[in-house]
């Protein structure tokens, strides 16, 4: 039996990333945070169980209610792991493409280089249902603002990406191990 899922579709995963970059005030993210991002374009649903602010908890309910039998994920941790090929595949044919700039990924940052989208996918991105253009633009604007790492960043609100590690997250004190 052949299954199709967006998540595992390369050129899909280029749409949405350069769509994200493009509604990004800064046309510039790092690359963790677009990947969780994109994570929550496909699964809007999972936005419920994200902690954030009180000013987004309309959007987040909003976005939850999209939830059906049909779009369950077993674990979204697991689940984005395996995603970072696809991620990573997508940037660099979006640099080749040079809608993305090559430099700044290795640093872990993607960049929105200055060569203008194709109008084809100019038309597509103006033709998106009003609920998709919505969730991407509280993704690409509102979402993303909030810091990726430290105790109350991204990664530790959604539990997507290890946090624990990252700078500005205290260490517990306690007995050697």
């Amino acid at each position: 039996m052949l299954v199709y899922h967006a998540a595992v579709d390369m050129n899909h995963a280029r749409f949405r990333l350069i769509y994200l970059l493009e509604l990004h005030l800064n046309y510039r993210l790092a690359f963790d945070l677009l990947r969780i991002l994109d994570f929550y374009f496909l699964f809007p649903h999972l936005l419920g169980n994200v902690r954030l602010a009180r000013n987004m908890t309309r959007q987040k309910r909003q976005f939850a209610e999209r939830a059906s039998k049909h779009n369950r994920v077993p674990s979204p941790k697991l689940l984005i792991r395996q995603m970072q090929g696809i991620h990573e595949t997508a940037v660099r044919a979006l640099m080749a493409d040079g809608l993305v700039a090559a430099e700044p990924f290795e640093l872990q940052i993607v960049e929105r280089s200055a060569k203008p989208v194709p109008d084809g996918l100019r038309k597509v991105f103006e033709s998106q249902p009003e609920a998709e253009r919505s969730l991407a633009s509280f993704l690409a604007t509102e979402l993303a603002k909030i810091p990726l790492n430290g105790p109350d960043g991204l990664k530790a609100r959604t539990g997507l990406l290890e946090h624990r590690y990252d700078p500005g997250m205290t260490q517990h004190s306690g007995s050697p191990r």
